[in-house]
């Protein structure tokens, strides 16, 4: 898979080459794993670590890397579909911390919203944020999601329990208002 995004971005799937020292660093990294919706966050993650997640990325799914277009990895997506009943989640993280603030998931989540509504047939895409992301939140608005619900308390997170809030977006939705 491979998706041009714009003059600034492309995204690809990863491949076992581009678990990188940089990517690793990102997972280690508590300022940028801080939103994420991962296992103990008191245990380093290794390259091991890594490929194992990224081979958990099989059948109907993707580890898709966000990339500059001179080849700097600056971000990932995780994308899972159910083939059955056309329903996928979809992750993210940014983990260059150059690239915060910078419109990059607007612009590449779009990108993947066009793909797997127009050439994969997924029907719906659900994704979620803890109630803490802000920016996380305003992108979602801004793209206009629909919120399904709010997971009340439902992760455990710097000793204090967080809300998490699911949102979706479905075919016939993204495909009328783009």
């Amino acid at each position: 898979m491979y998706l041009k995004v714009d003059d600034q971005y492309y995204l690809k799937a990863l491949n076992r080459n581009d678990i990188s020292d940089k990517y690793l660093s990102w997972m280690n990294d508590k300022e940028v794993t801080a939103t994420l919706d991962i296992g103990n966050r008191n245990k380093n993650v290794t390259r091991s670590d890594l490929l194992d997640y990224l081979d958990s990325h099989i059948d109907h799914s993707y580890l898709i890397g966000i990339f500059t277009l001179d080849g700097n990895h600056i971000g990932n997506y995780s994308y899972k579909k159910n083939p059955i009943h056309k329903v996928a989640t979809l992750g993210v993280v940014i983990g260059d911390k150059n690239y915060w603030g910078k419109s990059v998931v607007i612009k590449t989540r779009s990108v993947i919203l066009d793909w797997a509504f127009t050439k994969d047939g997924t029907n719906k895409i659900s994704s979620g944020c803890y109630s803490t992301n802000i920016p996380a939140i305003l992108n979602f608005k801004k793209q206009k999601w629909t919120q399904e619900g709010i997971l009340r308390q439902h992760r455990f997170v710097n000793n204090k329990f967080i809300d998490f809030i699911n949102y979706s977006m479905l075919k016939d939705e993204w495909l009328n208002e783009h």
